[in-house]
């Protein structure tokens, strides 16, 4: 699938990869209550009885090296700063990867790699922020996914089959 710099587009795009990989949780034993709309989360999910909120973002910019999180656009907190979900999911579609973190767990990486690059042991090529999306109206943050991919679960080569 080809990427887009439109976000009705990348919308429909990444609906279509939410479909995909709440498949993929559904042959996993989870179930879908919800598909959501909004900032707050992407997917509600149970499993076990135990209930949680997801969000997902769809990438087909693997090649840079780097995951962008959106924490800011068109002049208001968004992404990481508001979202409500109980796990991030970072999907890099051209290469079929799922990269999995608790947003809890993802917003303390990130604050932790703020630190380390204002203490100077971090340098851009691990961690920046940068402008993005439709007109550059969004701040995100690139994080090198070598440099982090141990804090996250990957599945690779299993939502698209």
């Amino acid at each position: 699938m080809e990427y887009t710099n439109d976000f009705n587009n990348s919308l429909s795009i990444g609906e279509i990869n939410e479909i995909l990989i709440s498949d993929y949780l559904k042959s996993k034993g989870f179930n879908i209550i919800n598909y959501n709309k909004n900032y707050r989360y992407d997917l509600y999910v149970e499993k076990d009885n135990k209930f949680n909120k997801i969000e997902i973002k769809t990438d087909f910019f693997e090649h840079t090296g780097n995951i962008a999180i959106e924490f800011y656009s068109r002049g208001k907190d968004s992404g990481i700063n508001v979202t409500e979900s109980d796990y991030f999911f970072y999907y890099f579609a051209n290469v079929d990867e799922l990269w999995m973190i608790k947003t809890n767990d993802l917003r303390d990486l990130i604050n932790d790699l703020k630190r380390e690059y204002n203490e100077g042991k971090i340098t851009p090529l691990e961690f920046s922020v940068s402008y993005g999306g439709d007109n550059n109206t969004s701040k995100l943050y690139l994080l090198n996914k070598e440099y982090i991919k141990e804090r996250f679960r990957i599945i690779k080569n299993e939502i698209k089959t």
